[in-house]
Formats: C-alpha cells, structure tokens, sequence
C-alpha cells in the first residue's frame, strides 16, 4: 500500500487559490478544497481555524499575483496607459481573480485609495509614478489625482468586461482618448487653476 501523501498548509493555500481561478470566489469552501486534495477537511482545519483564515491567505496570494499581472507590462514612460491595458487585461484574462478581488465580499480594495495602498505596500511609489512627475513637472498631489480619475473609468471598464461584457477595438481606442484627456486636463488645471 502506498503512504499517503503528507498534505501541507502550503498546498491548501495553492489548491484554494486553483479553485478562485478556474471556478471563482464562490467555490472557496473546505469540502470543495478537500475533495480536489483527495482528503478529508480535517488537515484543512489543522492549519487553519476557519474558512475566513484561510481565504485571507488565499486573497494575499491573489494580491500578489494581480500586482504580478499588473506590472509585467509595465511601461514607465506611459504609466497611466500601460497600467490601464493591464488593469483590463486581467479583467479579460482573470475575470474569477478580478472579481474576488474587486466584488467579493472578502475584499475591501475596491476604492482608489485601497488601490493606491496596495500597490504601496507592493511596489515603490517612485518606480512608477516618480518618472511620470518628472516628465510633466507634477507634485504628488497632481499624479494622484490623475490617477484617481483614470482609476475610476478603468475600474468601470474593467468591470464590465469581468461581468461578461466584450473588450473590443473600440474599447482600446476610448480608452486612449479619455486617459489622455484627463491627463490633458489636469495639466490645464495646474497651469490655468
């Protein structure tokens, strides 16, 4: 008889997070986790002492891995447009990641402030938006609020395509325009405001 296999807190976490990608947030739940181990839920409880400690480590791994996504594309000459396609990519391609994320219950990150948080405590905030102050001569305050603007209409875009609607041509190219307004205006403002 072969011995069976030692189930580590570590393939819990990996096999919870399986499941959010391939069948969504609403399909975390210890039977479910146990039955694609191939055991029962007692390991499962031994590491964890509920259903809600154990998802707050699967939505840490699933942070990870959307600022991983968020930032492999990253161009840092156009911040805003290049964080934005990826936004939306993940969306298209990880809706079940996008929606635990941004929908689920479990989450508080859905404003741009929680946003923002988080991608500081991942990411050096001059990294990515130091080089965009510097080439349009823009204070903190400036960047951010460009940001929050731009946030708001690539969230609602992200969103829509995550609930099932279709990324198109046209979608890319509204999305251009309207980035490239905001930005157009909030430099307008600093100049005539």
């Amino acid at each position: 008889m072969a011995p069976k296999t030692k189930i580590t807190r570590e393939m819990i976490i990996d096999t919870a997070y399986e499941i959010l990608i391939t069948d969504g947030g609403d399909a975390l739940n210890s039977r479910g986790i146990a039955e694609r181990l191939g055991c029962s839920t007692q390991p499962i409880y031994s590491y964890f002492k509920d259903m809600n400690t154990l998802i707050e480590e699967v939505q840490t791994k699933a942070e990870n891995a959307f600022i991983q996504k968020l930032f492999a594309t990253l161009d840092k000459k156009n911040i805003f447009y290049s964080a934005s396609l990826s936004y939306i990519n993940i969306a298209v391609e990880n809706k079940n990641l996008f929606k635990f994320l941004m929908f689920n219950h479990y989450s508080k990150r859905v404003s741009p402030d929680a946003l923002l948080t988080l991608l500081s405590e991942k990411i050096n905030y001059k990294d990515i938006f130091g080089k965009f102050s510097e080439l349009y001569n823009m204070d903190e305050v400036s960047v951010k609020s460009i940001f929050y603007r731009i946030w708001e209409y690539v969230h609602g875009v992200a969103s829509y395509i995550a609930v099932g609607e279709s990324y198109t041509k046209d979608t890319e190219e509204r999305l251009t325009h309207t980035i490239n307004e905001i930005v157009r205006g909030e430099m307008m403002r600093r100049n005539f405001g």
